[in-house]
């Protein structure tokens, strides 16, 4: 036994000592476990508490806290495009093609183009007025982006870079369109017949559409990368905006109940799949005080049902739930138009991409 055993054994007995006399000036209650005794000495304890317990005051409580139950749609557009790349992917990205570039061995022009033709000519004029990187140039070793230098990010995903350095023949194609665009503009000036002509070379289309550039929130069209959430407006000044829900009907079921809703909000132009039989949400709410719907239900469960759209769009006319505008909008553009408790116990369940 150690020094510091010996000195906490006198400091342990003393404070022992004290529990035990400060517990024999209470007297000792014994309790009973009947049925009646339990009951009796509850009613004592709460009386002596300063409150009574009233079962028919609880029976008209618990009748108020009880809920209506109602299904909703959580109606989405999924992704049409792959996502945007971050900076860091980017740039991961980059390193990965110059490395590539340095590693490969060099274009043997020969091979491909016969000395002293006008495709040899072509492409030496090319590669000089390109100011394309060369691992086998003096300059070879500076194959990294300088700070704030984005040139290797292209909004056509480097289509018109192929233009400017290889030979393909695209140049004379695209200025041969341009000619014949002018053209037809000329004629139709002037009133002439004209016809319009057609787009000969297939370029990628642009990632940002003109919806994005107009911000039209009513468009399937925008956000491409993105999921989109159909949120609906009920006319009314406060938490208005909200996913299409209304009460069961019957004896329906929730998947029933989300079909029937999503058709009487949003009409029945659209081509939709509903996910499954259960729901992915949940949200109950009390009503205000002194306020019962028409089954006196205190509040509501809400559940919300997954489900994709494939083809049409939403139109809200003589739709039968009171909706006077929709919105197709991401998960962070929901916030700011619902309530905090709407979105706390919704934003888990919404994709972030």
């Amino acid at each position: 036994m150690n020094s510091g055993q010996k000195c906490s054994r006198p400091v342990l007995g003393l404070l022992l000592r004290r529990s035990l006399l400060s517990n024999s000036s209470k007297p000792c209650v014994l309790r009973t476990y009947s049925t009646a005794t339990t009951a009796t000495s509850t009613t004592a304890e709460s009386a002596s508490a300063g409150f009574t317990y009233d079962l028919e005051a609880r029976k008209e409580a618990d009748a108020s806290e009880s809920f209506s139950v109602a299904s909703a749609v959580i109606l989405s557009r999924p992704p049409m495009l792959t996502r945007d790349l971050p900076d860091f992917e980017s740039s991961y990205y980059f390193y990965q093609r110059r490395l590539n570039d340095r590693l490969q061995l060099p274009f043997t022009r020969w091979f491909y183009f016969k000395k002293g033709t006008l495709a040899d000519q072509e492409w030496k004029r090319k590669q000089a007025a390109a100011n394309k990187y060369n691992p086998y140039g003096p300059r070879g070793w500076a194959d990294e982006l300088l700070v704030g230098d984005n040139s290797h990010i292209s909004e056509d995903n480097g289509y018109q870079y192929l233009v400017d350095t290889t030979v393909t023949g695209e140049e004379d194609t695209l200025r041969m369109a341009a000619t014949r665009a002018e053209a037809a503009k000329e004629a139709e000036a002037k009133g002439e017949p004209f016809e319009h002509p057609t787009e000969i070379v297939a370029k990628p289309f642009p990632r940002i559409s003109q919806a994005d550039l107009e911000n039209d929130t009513k468009s399937l069209n925008r956000k491409m990368s993105r999921t989109l959430y159909l949120l609906v407006k009920k006319n009314r000044d406060s938490f208005a905006w909200r996913f299409p829900q209304s009460a069961l009907v019957g004896e329906e079921n929730l998947r029933e109940g989300a079909e029937r809703t999503l058709k009487e909000a949003a009409g029945g132009n659209m081509h939709t799949w509903f996910v499954g039989n259960v729901p992915i949400g949940h949200r109950a709410y009390n009503y205000p005080w002194g306020i019962v719907d028409e089954g006196k239900k205190g509040g509501k469960k809400v559940f919300f049902m997954k489900a994709r759209i494939l083809a049409g769009q939403a139109d809200l006319t003589d739709n039968k739930l009171g909706l006077d505008d929709f919105k197709w909008v991401t998960k962070e553009e929901i916030q700011p138009l619902v309530s905090g408790r709407y979105w706390k116990a919704l934003k888990g369940v919404l994709s972030d991409r």
